[in-house]
């Protein structure tokens, strides 16, 4: 048996439409529904664990991000951990700044 701590490959996320007081659809708040994990042996693919039922959820966006967390922890045990964010919430958030700002003219 291998001493490699394994870890989700990835996250699931759902947000649900809702329609605010003037009649416009937003996105709730994301919530984790599933994990992504890997398969043995190397195999290709992964197996869901769902945390929520997806057939009780209304309608609404899912998201699939990949998960840095294991590798990150990896990485700082290994002494090699970079300042990278810790939720792929805030990652999003950031990339969709910079290009924003690229898109703007205020290139960083």
């Amino acid at each position: 048996m291998s001493d490699d701590k394994k870890y989700p490959t990835h996250r699931i996320s759902f947000s649900e439409i809702r329609t605010d007081q003037y009649g416009e659809e937003k996105l709730g708040k994301p919530v984790e529904i599933g994990t992504v994990w890997p398969r043995s042996n190397g195999k290709q693919g992964g197996l869901i664990d769902w945390h929520i039922d997806p057939k009780n959820l209304g309608e609404g966006v899912f998201y699939h991000f990949e998960n840095e967390r294991g590798q990150q922890r990896e990485d700082q045990a290994k002494g090699q951990g970079k300042d990278q964010e810790k939720d792929a919430f805030t990652q999003a958030e950031n990339r969709k700044r910079e290009r924003n700002d690229r898109g703007n003219g205020r290139e960083r």
